[in-house]
């Protein structure tokens, strides 16, 4: 997956038509109630968002679960831990009450980004769909978490317990058997005109080889509520109003490797592309965003570790 020739650019991606009409919401509930809990929660939904939304995870435990009502924002969040590809699964879920506003929002701990986006507004009386992130670990720990949310993502702010990234792992420090690296995101975000957005993303970094040269591939693939999304990897498609960039794929290798390919754009929901090239050295980077743009408006962001290529000394 690729997408334009300048230096930072990386997949991109388009979603014409999926906007459904803007929501209405109310601002009644000033009080602040901030819990965590460990009640299990069925994950039927999230199966049923996406056919990888779990990516070989299995989440048996119960989740860190907590809500907040404050200023007029009311929203869950959760956070579950299970065994995946790499050893083990982190997956985050955020979702609106009925009958509340569109909520900028951002979760994260001082590592990682898990959501950097806003939850449309849900209407009184109805069944408000779910966000959700699954990230692949090698081991997992619980800890505090940063919640902020409100007008400019940070009128309001808690610290969470959260599952997250074992603090004394090192993506960068692997030997023996490169594991495969997924992230998915799945659900409905608020787009930048804060209309509900279906959102179905996933990609992928994998890397081949003992000391070199490497085989690295990288994997970008849209899920079944991607009716109107294409994936645009040469900017060519005129009608581009959603892109996807990946800083993992900004590298002259990866636009390289596109180009000669030459891949151009790929409509419609449930596809795939992969675009694969050869380096004599590599790092797993965990500071790689996925961004989700509206023209150049982001209204979605979350970290997605990568092996890159390193430049040798």
């Amino acid at each position: 997956m690729s997408k334009s020739f300048q230096l930072c650019a990386l997949l991109t991606i388009v979603v014409f038509s999926l906007h459904c009409a803007k929501t209405n919401s109310d601002s009644a509930n000033h009080a602040t109630a901030s819990s965590t809990a460990t009640n299990s929660l069925e994950l039927s939904t999230t199966s049923a968002l996406d056919k990888f939304a779990q990516e070989g995870c299995s989440f048996q435990g119960p989740p860190i679960k907590g809500s907040t009502n404050q200023g007029g924002y009311a929203f869950e969040y959760e956070s579950y831990s299970g065994t995946g590809p790499t050893g083990a699964c982190r997956m985050y879920r955020l979702r609106n009450a009925p009958g509340r506003l569109y909520t900028p929002v951002r979760w994260k701990d001082s590592g990682e980004i898990w959501f950097d986006t806003a939850l449309p507004g849900c209407p009184a009386g109805t069944v408000c769909p779910v966000l959700d992130v699954v990230k692949q670990s090698i081991r997992v720990q619980d800890g505090r978490s940063s919640l902020s949310y409100g007008v400019n993502k940070n009128e309001y702010s808690e610290d969470p317990s959260a599952f997250k990234r074992h603090q004394g792992e090192s993506l960068a420090g692997l030997s023996g058997e490169l594991p495969r690296f997924v992230t998915t995101v799945s659900g409905v975000i608020a787009d930048a005109e804060q209309r509900p957005l279906p959102i179905s993303i996933r990609v992928a970094s994998y890397a081949r080889g003992a000391k070199g040269p490497f085989d690295f591939g990288y994997e970008f693939e849209t899920g079944p509520f991607a009716s109107d999304f294409s994936i645009d990897l040469m900017q060519k498609n005129p009608r581009t109003s959603f892109n996807v960039t990946w800083s993992a794929t900004s590298s002259e290798e990866f636009l390289t490797a596109a180009k000669e390919r030459e891949l151009m754009w790929v409509a419609g929901p449930d596809r795939e592309v992969k675009v694969s090239f050869s380096y004599p050295s590599l790092i797993l980077s965990d500071k790689e965003l996925l961004i989700v743009r509206q023209g150049t408006t982001p209204i979605f962001v979350t970290s997605a570790p990568a092996y890159v290529a390193k430049e040798p000394r």
